[in-house]
């Protein structure tokens, strides 16, 4: 089954709520983030065994982002101060061109021969603390030259590499990345079996993770034999007063459908028969407000009003995982003013500019303030991040039920003198450059 990693959000997620410990088996957290140190002690200590697998990253996208350069020494020392808590290190890659451009020639070949320096660095200085190669993941960017995803594979047989579609909007869209992740499986699996693991950096889309129907089977099959992917999906649309919602299973008849925002799902059925996690909506709940006009869904093509049957469907959902809406009041104040008992200051960029558009925008020295009235999932987030889990964690399990994606260990076979041959260079190779 495909690993989904929760990425990011190191410091608002279970360092604030520990409950989110029990939907984030996979956990992915960055160097970037947490080379303060400030939480060192919860991820890699207190928590370190509530995590399934625990992959910690560079952070280099987000460096990439705010042109803020990682040097990899400091990577490796904090590597090695946790090394023993990690299950895979990834590598400190570089991020081809600048945001909002498309890279050049010089910029692809740049990142991607600097990455592979990186890369043997890595595995010698792990290598001496015991690290095994298998456990460093390698990464190959949208843009980059072909021939280095070929070399990753076919040459220097490396077992666990990353595929990096784009995350720049401005130049790539989901299309564009799913053209990416084909012509690199072209190269992973040519016969449609991995010849190692891969795993999807930064790709949340459901679209492109998600299954097809096989029509010589009638099964769902993956699109992309992934063994591993990671995202910030569920953390950022939780920042901004969003979460993830199943459909109503359609065998449920109309009478015993939530027949008002109030009902409770008392038919005599389980969790999994109420609700089709093949179907997800990322739902707009209502804001930090009481008010209706935020019961939007967002899909691809745009937003769309939620229907007030919809949202008794939604209501009974998140009754049925427990937890309740909740209720708070947003104020505008002078930011001279000190927010009162039980009211905060919103700083979230996105919730800023949605309030702004509702209530018109603050003047200089203005703030907006959110106070809490009642608890429950619009005026806490770590809620709605603990929903958001569950979703995507359901999802998958949905999109894979016959063990389509890669196994955890990709079955040895007999070798040919062919590949006897390449294997026995590609060691001498590792020898030379470990020795170097």
């Amino acid at each position: 089954m495909l690993k989904n990693y929760f990425a990011a959000y190191e410091g608002v997620a279970e360092v604030i709520d520990n409950g989110l410990l029990d939907v984030m088996p996979y956990r992915l957290v960055s160097y970037e983030a947490l080379k303060t140190g400030a939480y060192d002690d919860k991820i890699f200590k207190y928590y370190r065994d509530s995590y399934t697998s625990l992959i910690l990253d560079s952070g280099a996208y987000s460096a990439w982002t705010k042109k803020s350069p990682i040097w990899i020494k400091d990577y490796q020392r904090y590597c090695k101060k946790h090394f023993d808590k990690i299950t895979y290190f990834v590598n400190l890659d570089i991020i081809p061109g600048a945001p909002g451009m498309e890279p050049t020639a010089e910029d692809r070949k740049y990142s991607a021969e600097q990455g592979y320096n990186h890369y043997w660095e890595m595995v010698k200085f792990l290598g001496e603390l015991g690290v095994e190669r298998n456990k460093i993941i390698h990464v190959f960017h949208q843009f980059e030259d072909i021939e280095y995803l070929k070399q990753m594979v076919d040459v220097d047989k490396m077992e666990y590499i990353g595929l990096s579609p784009s995350n720049d909007r401005k130049i790539v869209n989901t299309e564009r990345k799913r053209e990416f992740l084909q012509e690199c499986f072209e190269i992973v699996a040519p016969d449609g079996i991995p010849k190692c693991k891969t795993h999807a950096f930064g790709v949340s889309s459901f679209d492109l993770l998600g299954s097809l129907l096989d029509p010589a089977t009638g099964q769902l099959k993956p699109q992309f034999p992934l063994y591993s992917a990671d995202a910030r999906t569920w953390g950022r649309q939780a920042m901004g007063g969003y979460i993830f919602v199943p459909a109503i299973n359609a065998s449920i008849p109309e009478t015993s459908r939530p027949q008002s925002r109030t009902s409770k799902l008392e038919h005599p059925r389980t969790f999994a028969e109420w609700w089709d996690f093949s179907k997800i909506e990322t739902v707009d709940v209502g804001n930090q407000s009481k008010r209706d006009s935020y019961w939007k869904a967002v899909t691809p093509d745009g937003e769309y009003k939620i229907s007030e049957k919809r949202r008794k469907e939604i209501v009974a959902y998140v009754h049925d995982l427990g937890l309740h809406f909740g209720y708070s009041e947003i104020h505008k104040k002078s930011n001279r003013e000190l927010p009162g008992n039980n009211e905060l200051e919103i700083t979230d960029t996105r919730t800023i500019a949605r309030l702004n558009k509702q209530f018109g925008k603050l003047q200089k020295g203005e703030m907006w303030t959110e106070e809490f009235i009642r608890d429950g999932i619009l005026p806490y987030v770590q809620y709605r991040m603990w929903i958001n889990c569950i979703a995507v964690n359901h999802w998958t399990q949905v999109q894979d039920p016959l063990g389509y994606y890669t196994p955890d260990h990709i079955p040895d076979h007999e070798l040919t003198p062919e590949e006897e041959k390449a294997r026995a260079i590609v060691q001498d190779k590792i020898r030379r450059r470990l020795n170097e």
